[in-house]
């Protein structure tokens, strides 16, 4: 189907996608918030900022890291494949290092998919374990965002409760259009390399071990806990009257709609979800700025090691 002017519709979607239009979203977004914040205010935050609590944020945050890992290690073995914890590790820092430059991560799913392949994993099932390991974690990210409604609704925020009720909802309806995938999907529409992954893992969910289904849902759990606990620590750093449950409220939102594909590794639409959610308790935007912008440094710094595992991967391949 023609877009505008002609130009395919598939060839107007990678031009949106592409990393420098994301890299754009990103420097337009950011460079609009931060016009709309006062430098003195963020200078004199900064000045008073408690660097221990910062760096307790980013052990919170790199300790998620290793929770991720052990989310997807229990998706693997519900698919019944044995692969070595630490290997998943490593596979985990490089994946998220590469997801640093692609759209919602996109970029380090692909490259875990191949390296398990490798280990002897088809590669179908190391898509269906990567599929799982980010489908449990948005439904666990749906559901925390649907609890934080109720405490939102008695708020004069009625611009955020709308944000947060419609990213919500469209992911909830993704979910259940794919567990009924079998039955609603239409037929031309199943064709196809998409289709026949879609119905290999709906497949799969009649042979997956509950056991470690139940540890990537406790996994998913640890993993918002951290980043909750993370942004409260740098919240905390720099307001002494930070609150904990204030962040349980907005993060949440904020992770969910820093997974749409509109720029780089979520930059700018985190900030701005940030601000306009923590505005909902007087927290002034310099701080929720600051507060955004430590969360993602921090998730950038703690990806550095995955590109030491990169760099050794390539080194072993050029030896062999």
């Amino acid at each position: 189907m023609p877009a505008m002017n002609g130009f395919p519709t598939i060839k107007l979607l990678r031009i949106v996608l592409s990393p420098a239009a994301r890299a754009l979203v990103a420097v337009a977004l950011l460079a609009l918030l931060f016009r709309k914040t006062d430098p003195d205010a963020i200078y004199r935050t900064l000045a008073s900022v408690s660097w221990p609590l910062v760096a307790a944020g980013f052990v919170t945050i790199l300790a998620t890291v290793f929770a991720s890992a052990l989310r997807w290690y229990c998706a693997l073995h519900a698919l019944h494949h044995r692969i070595g914890l630490i290997y998943v590790v490593e596979l985990s820092f490089a994946g998220l290092f590469l997801a640093q430059f692609f759209p919602a991560g996109v970029g380090g799913d692909i490259y875990r998919a191949y390296m398990v392949n490798r280990k002897g994993v088809s590669l179908r099932d190391g898509v269906i374990s990567v599929a799982i390991d980010r489908g449990v974690g948005l439904v666990i990210l749906a559901l925390l965002v649907c609890t934080d409604l109720p405490a939102l609704t008695d708020l004069e925020s009625g611009y955020f409760v709308l944000v947060t009720t419609g990213l919500c909802l469209a992911l909830m309806v993704a979910i259940a259009l794919f567990t009924v995938a079998e039955r609603w999907v239409p037929a031309s529409l199943q064709r196809g390399r998409l289709a026949g992954l879609l119905s290999a893992i709906v497949t799969h969910r009649r042979t997956l071990s509950r056991r470690w289904m139940v540890g990537t849902v406790a996994s998913s759990c640890l993993i918002y806990v951290g980043w909750v606990s993370s942004a409260y620590l740098f919240a905390l750093s720099l307001a002494p009257s930070a609150q904990w449950f204030q962040c349980l409220v907005v993060v949440p939102v904020a992770l969910l709609a820093a997974m749409l594909p509109l720029s780089i590794n979520g930059w700018g639409v985190r900030e701005w979800v940030m601000i306009t959610g923590f505005a909902v308790y007087g927290v002034p935007p310099e701080q929720a700025l600051l507060i955004s912008t430590l969360l993602g440094v921090s998730a950038m710094l703690g990806s550095v090691p995955g590109s030491l595992f990169l760099a050794m991967e390539k080194l072993d391949h050029v030896r062999l």
